[in-house]
């Protein structure tokens, strides 16, 4: 159950990021969700555990750390966070200037 949890929290985390990267939201409310969602990601690839069956029948806990994705998390939450204080002091170009102008 924690591990299904935490690979939505991937997806919302990538997803989120794609949108307020592409400002299809406010970016600075974009962004700010997605720093969390990274940040949630990042703390909970060190503390993944998953529970299984062993060949008795009793439910075992294993841990399944992925130190590699929690870094690159916390290098996406952090990048999310330059991203949203750079929306927030006006430091981004406007959305016409960029690839993702609407036709």
């Amino acid at each position: 159950m924690l591990l299904s949890t935490w690979h939505i929290l991937l997806v919302a985390a990538l997803a989120t990021s794609f949108v307020a990267i592409s400002r299809r939201v406010d970016e600075r409310l974009g962004g700010a969700i997605a720093t969390f969602l990274w940040a949630l990601v990042a703390v909970g690839a060190f503390e993944l555990a998953q529970v299984k069956k062993d060949s008795s029948g009793n439910l075992v806990e294993y841990a399944v750390e992925q130190p590699e994705v929690g870094v690159f998390a916390a290098a996406m939450a952090l990048v999310m966070l330059v991203f949203t204080f750079a929306a927030a002091t006006q430091q981004l170009p406007t959305r016409d200037a960029t690839r993702f102008a609407r036709s």
